[in-house]
């Protein structure tokens, strides 16, 4: 009898440490016996999925089901801790024609732009380029641009090429600058000079919630036309995307 007894509690052990087995979820609560638990542990923590940032209060967090990361309250707002990993290409900005330059100092290119990218929205000036983020919270924006130009000048002028980025509500500041481009012969010969502008990847600082970036190309000849000409390619382009942290 006494036998019987003890394979039938060995035969339903596993069955009963199984179903005393419990899913804690962080709205289960369990009153603790000595009025505090040390350690609560489980085999995964589930943050229900929500639209919109709940009422904050310090070191609370949430999921959020639009921007697919979660957020931390530091006492003072909202902050992205964590995305998908997933990078999430913005928009592309890229030359359709040549650009001639003209004059001695930085300027702008307006036209023979194209903009292309499903968060590319329009900013006003043809020649810069807006990406929308409404849509995200803060994160790490790269920038990868590359190009080429031409150059026929006498020796010691140049062309150079740089990319400009601005926040919304910020001031425009420089993202990027190319090498100097000579004329290897050092003579206006009407013998134009080719020169390729490697891949170039630059990551812009983590920024907090923006309305837009705003980024556009500027180039300049350190020369007068009697000195120097110089041309910027078509397919100088940029590319915009985003990764969260």
């Amino acid at each position: 009898m006494k036998l019987t007894t003890i394979l039938l509690i060995l035969l339903l052990l596993p069955a009963m440490l199984y179903s005393s087995e419990k899913v804690i979820t962080v709205s289960t609560y369990y009153p603790s016996p000595y009025g505090s638990y040390s350690t609560l542990s489980t085999k995964i923590l589930v943050l229900v999925p929500q639209e919109t940032a709940p009422a904050g209060q310090e070191g609370a967090l949430y999921y959020d089901s639009v921007k697919k990361s979660i957020w931390f309250h530091n006492d003072i707002e909202w902050i992205e801790l964590g995305g998908g990993g997933e990078e999430i290409i913005l928009g592309t900005f890229s030359r359709s024609s040549d650009a001639v330059l003209s004059g001695g100092d930085w300027k702008a290119m307006p036209t023979g732009w194209d903009h292309s990218g499903a968060y590319v929205i329009p900013s006003g000036d043809n020649y810069v380029f807006r990406v929308n983020l409404e849509s995200f919270g803060r994160g790490f924006y790269q920038v990868v641009w590359s190009g080429a130009v031409e150059i026929d000048a006498i020796a010691g002028k140049y062309v150079q090429v740089r990319l400009l980025g601005r926040r919304s509500g910020g001031d425009w500041f420089v993202i990027d600058t190319s090498e100097i481009f000579e004329d290897g012969d050092g003579l206006k010969n009407s013998v134009y000079d080719s020169h390729v502008i490697e891949e170039r990847l630059v990551t812009l600082a983590p920024s907090k919630v923006i309305d837009f970036y705003e980024f556009k190309f500027q180039a300049k000849k350190n020369a007068n036309d009697t000195n120097a000409s110089a041309i910027v390619k078509t397919g100088t382009t940029m590319t915009v995307s985003r990764t969260a942290f």
